[in-house]
């Protein structure tokens, strides 16, 4: 029984040997097909088509890899370039605000100079263990900068000079409890003293006002 399944196959064999020797061999010269060519050929489309649909995927599934290592590759780039952008826009926000604040300065310096003789000075440094108490200016000795003088901003007050070196002075804020400065309440002119609150984390009160002094909230 195996010799004649073996014979039979081995008859196949030759048999599909031949038929594509003689497919190979007359296909340049002839566009008719034989009626067992035509029929080896009806055999044979759903293999080669089976055959193409795999070799189809094959590629699909190769290129996929490349493609999704291209998409991280640009999602890296879009990301660096959005992060670029953000420290882009917060430099050109701190050059907007500083323009405004050197803008007031001068505006205020052109309506004060006729009363007041103007420096401008930066804030270099504060007292991490009170931070509404001292600050540090970039001015000093060197610039004409004595004890007590005032330091202002286009809002107001901001305190006074307490110690001074060649390049630097320390100013106490107004927001500090050891600070005291005379000061006029606006609609009525009431005079009192402001001072800085402890523990108020930069806020002031009025005090030394008569009890009858017309003052309201706000």
């Amino acid at each position: 029984m195996r010799w004649v399944t073996a014979k039979r196959l081995f008859f196949l064999a030759v048999l599909l040997t031949v038929t594509l020797a003689v497919m190979r061999v007359t296909i340049p010269e002839r566009t008719w097909s034989a009626p067992l060519e035509a029929k080896f050929r009806d055999i044979l489309a759903p293999v080669q088509t089976g055959l193409t649909w795999i070799g189809r995927q094959a590629r699909h599934l190769v290129a996929l890899p490349v493609s999704l290592i291209g998409t991280a590759e640009r999602n890296r780039e879009l990301e660096q370039e959005v992060a670029r952008l953000k420290s882009e826009i917060v430099r050109l926000n701190e050059y907007r605000l500083e323009n405004l604040r050197l803008s007031a300065l001068l505006d205020y310096k052109q309506l004060m100079s006729y009363r007041f003789d103007f420096l401008a000075a930066s804030v270099v440094a504060r007292d991490p263990g009170n931070w509404f108490g001292t600050v540090t200016l970039n001015r000093g000795f060197e610039d004409g900068v004595q004890d007590n003088m005032s330091v202002l901003t286009p809002e107001g007050l901001v305190g006074r000079v307490v110690s001074v070196s060649d390049a630097t002075c320390e100013v106490l804020l107004i927001t500090d409890p050891r600070s005291g400065v005379g000061a006029l309440v606006q609609d009525s002119r009431t005079p009192g003293i402001v001072e800085g609150v402890t523990g108020g984390l930069g806020t002031t009160r009025m005090i030394h006002i008569s009890n009858d002094a017309p003052v309201e909230k706000g």
